[in-house]
């Protein structure tokens, strides 16, 4: 594969959709260009509203649902057989442990994005470029994720940032301010950065 590729403007080697020589958009897909610095593996730690109360809801029905099914079990049967209470007991705990597993998720994602927001450090980050997210599609289009260039104690790196859109919503070459805690990161003020 040839990863040599030259500003459209100016000539000049790029490997940014955004000359930094003369500011132009070069047209080159990064996915394609070799990268020149190490990927830094790290996970974003945002909160995702529409998840969580997905889960929380869904934890609710899935608990109030099969407590109701197992409530409209007959009370004869129940009453002649002393077996069959314990069986609705022992169903009744395991349905409550289930319906806790997907409230236990929301926690975790809220815990996560405290504990970044707490003692993340602050660092600067540049928009280097996009990439096609192929795990995650609007409309039959994929979504978008972002190259941000960022230093660490081991030299440049990359993150990668899925924005879960099909839309380039950061300026390529723009800083943006990141938390980063260990492995976890997010954009510190999301709306600071975003243009349309």
């Amino acid at each position: 594969m040839n990863n040599v590729f030259h500003c459209k403007n100016c000539g000049a080697e790029v490997t940014t959709e955004l000359c930094p020589y003369c500011n132009s958009l070069t047209g080159i897909d990064i996915s394609k260009v070799k990268d020149e610095y190490p990927l830094l593996e790290c996970k974003e730690a945002s909160l995702n509203t529409f998840i969580i109360w997905y889960l929380i809801l869904f934890a609710f029905l899935f608990w109030v649902g099969l407590n109701v099914s197992i409530n409209d079990f007959p009370k004869e049967i129940l009453e002649e057989k002393p077996m069959y209470r314990t069986i609705e007991i022992i169903l009744s705990i395991i349905i409550f442990l289930l319906s806790l597993l997907p409230l236990i998720t929301a926690l975790i994602y809220i815990i996560k994005h405290i504990i970044v927001k707490l003692l993340g450090k602050e660092i600067e980050g540049i928009v280097y470029g996009y990439t096609d997210n192929t795990s995650t599609t609007i409309n039959d289009k994929n979504t978008k994720a972002i190259k941000i260039l960022i230093d660490t104690p081991k030299g440049k790196q990359f993150i990668i940032y899925k924005t879960e859109d099909t839309k380039k919503k950061y300026k390529l070459n723009s800083k943006i301010k990141l938390l980063v805690y260990k492995k976890l990161f997010l954009i510190k003020n999301k709306k600071e950065f975003l243009f349309e």
